[in-house]
């Protein structure tokens, strides 16, 4: 069913691309709006360690497709689009959503610090009274649960 044969990522793969399960993230809305915490900013963000590009493609293509991937090199330019061309109407390549390195931990609001260790050389999530409590859909990543 998989076609390409072999699914591509953009790069050596390394990047880190932090997702979450759409369900885990309604659950999060609805958490939030019944208790209104006293933060501004959550992430929303499951709890995959190494949401790594490569990772996530390898997970697709071989939970749902052929198993095989392949790296192909990041392109030099991309197209570029006229400012006041708003999102909805531009034609982006797909690549370069695919180059975003962006490595975030999930809020302590839903994933308390003693649920996991932190990563070395990395600071201990905040240890936080006011966790709460969800049904998680996908709480230890894409990667591991397609």
């Amino acid at each position: 069913m998989q076609d390409p044969l072999r699914l591509p990522y953009v790069g050596d793969g390394s990047n880190f691309l932090p997702t979450i399960h759409v369900k885990d993230l309604a659950g999060m809305v609805k958490k939030i709006s019944e208790s209104k915490p006293d933060r501004k900013y959550i992430f929303a963000v499951d709890n995959n360690k190494k949401p790594t590009q490569k990772k996530i493609v390898s997970s697709i293509s071989n939970g749902i497709g052929t198993g095989l991937v392949e790296s192909i090199d990041i392109p030099e330019q991309f197209k570029t689009s006229h400012p006041k061309v708003t999102p909805i109407q531009l034609d982006l390549d797909w690549k370069k959503s695919l180059l975003l390195d962006l490595k975030v931990t999930p809020s302590s609001l839903f994933i308390s610090g003693k649920d996991e260790p932190a990563a070395e050389g990395e600071d201990p999530p905040e240890e936080d009274g006011d966790i709460l409590t969800m049904d998680w859909h996908c709480k230890s990543g894409l990667s591991v649960n397609i």
